[in-house]
């Protein structure tokens, strides 16, 4: 009877480290030893992995509660978990604006007040254009 080894599965990279709280996003695992992977887990949460090659694979993130969560990669060999977790953000809140009038031909600058709108999520501001009136 002949044995064989197989190494544990290791990640390098995990590409976005983020994505909505809705799920769907693509997400791509570089590493090692990743041909022989049965299962994707964020968190509590397994998902079933695409694999592109041994060191490489996507997996279509899940619905998840906002906030952080660790990404287990299980193959026949073990398991690797990655360096960070994955960030579940959700969507963009608007909470205000200043500029109540702008151009009749647009062009006028409004900034736009809220949370969730990028990585300082304090604020982002808007070029309005003119849509006119059918």
């Amino acid at each position: 009877m002949a044995f064989s080894y197989v190494p544990p599965p290791v990640i390098l990279d995990v590409s976005p480290g983020s994505g909505p709280v809705a799920g769907g996003a693509t997400i791509t695992v570089t590493g090692r030893g990743l041909a022989t992977t049965t299962s994707v887990a964020f968190g509590a949460t397994a998902v079933t992995p695409t694999m592109v090659s041994d060191s490489q694979l996507t997996v279509v993130s899940p619905a998840h509660a906002t906030g952080e969560a660790a990404l287990v990669v299980t193959a026949l060999g073990g398991s690797d978990t990655a360096s960070g977790t994955f960030g579940f953000v959700a969507p963009p809140t608007v909470t205000g604006f200043s500029s109540l009038t702008g151009l009749p031909a647009g062009g006028t600058l409004t900034p736009i007040r809220g949370r969730g709108s990028g990585p300082s999520a304090d604020a982002a501001e808007v070029r309005l254009i003119h849509v006119p009136r059918l």
